[in-house]
């Protein structure tokens, strides 16, 4: 379900009715009451300081269908780059990510057959980035099967291996998002989201800090797109 937001002097504006529908947890809900705004640029970036899992948790369950599949697509962008250059020769991420583009663009079966075999093959992918991992650098790693990645050491093999697996993820999401479980949809929009951050975070000294300019740069995404009719 999408709780419809207003806009005032082109800021989005959400209030605590809205977010009361969405059936938040008792603490992010009193978090809003105590420390939120209207503004929800504002209240996103704020409780992304403590909860990151709370913003993207609230800016994914405003969003329709097709701005969950938007959304998961762009995150897998911006860490593809990570996974490129550890492995430059290997485009699965890449196909996959511009097969769930055409996808989202026409919606036939044909579209949604291929975005969904570009997802296996990000899959593998991903794979085979965390085994370099766990054999280069003796790092314990798994990578989950279709919609899962393991905690894994904080490695330059590992953050490609974060990458892989968000790029797997916004491809096979995305391919998800045309299924009758809208709910789907939007879990899937926000575990492409977790997959970017720790890949961000993984790939820098500064992990924490560049996790959070990740998260950061997803919420004004999210927001822009939620700002779209």
């Amino acid at each position: 379900m999408m709780v419809a937001l207003y806009i005032t002097e082109g800021n989005m504006k959400i209030t605590k009715e809205q977010i009361k529908k969405l059936d938040p947890c008792p603490d992010g809900y009193q978090w809003f009451l105590d420390h939120g705004s209207l503004d929800l640029t504002k209240t996103l970036l704020d409780v992304n300081k403590i909860r990151p899992d709370w913003a993207s948790w609230l800016y994914i369950r405003l969003m329709s269908e097709k701005q969950c599949k938007q959304f998961a697509i762009y995150a897998a962008e911006q860490v593809l780059h990570i996974f490129e250059t550890e492995y430059p020769d290997d485009k699965r991420p890449r196909k996959a990510i511009a097969a769930a583009k055409r996808a989202l663009k026409s919606n036939t079966k044909a579209n949604r057959e291929a975005a969904r075999d570009a997802a296996y093959g990000a899959r593998d992918a991903g794979t085979a980035a965390v085994d370099a991992a766990a054999a280069a650098y003796d790092a314990v790693a798994a990578f989950a099967a279709y919609d899962a990645v393991a905690d894994a050491a904080y490695t330059a093999a590992n953050a490609a291996a974060y990458a892989g697996a968000g790029a797997a993820r916004a491809a096979a999401y995305a391919v998800a998002a045309y299924t009758a479980d809208a709910a789907y949809t939007a879990d899937a929009a926000y575990t492409a989201a977790d997959a970017a951050a720790y890949a961000a975070g993984a790939a820098e000294a500064n992990r924490e800090a560049a996790r959070i300019v990740m998260q950061e740069k997803l919420i004004v995404k999210a927001v822009k797109i939620l700002s779209k009719k």
